[in-house]
């Protein structure tokens, strides 16, 4: 990404936000699930794939955790970044 100053920025670049891939062929076709809800003045990024797990092959849908927020300048005061989780439906 490069900013209208032309310095490229990518850690939490507030356009980042989360989609879904699906391929019912393999790879050779793609369809796009927007995840998160846009925000122009945050990013929606650092996402997390959570499945269900156990002896057997994985079964149900998988759900997302995302953080919405941009980068932490310290670790206490301001403002602080959500975590948010998201259940996919089948």
């Amino acid at each position: 990404m490069t900013q209208k100053n032309g310095v490229d920025k990518y850690w939490g670049d507030p356009s980042a936000e989360i989609i879904l891939l699906t391929s019912a062929d393999r790879g050779k076709t793609f369809d796009v699930v927007p995840i998160s809800k846009p925000d122009s003045n945050l990013p929606n990024w650092m996402p997390g794939i959570e499945r269900p797990f156990g002896p057997h092959p994985i079964a149900g849908v998988p759900a997302f955790l995302y953080t919405h927020g941009g980068p932490g300048e310290s670790l206490t005061g301001g403002a602080g970044t959500e975590v948010i989780f998201v259940r996919l439906a089948k």
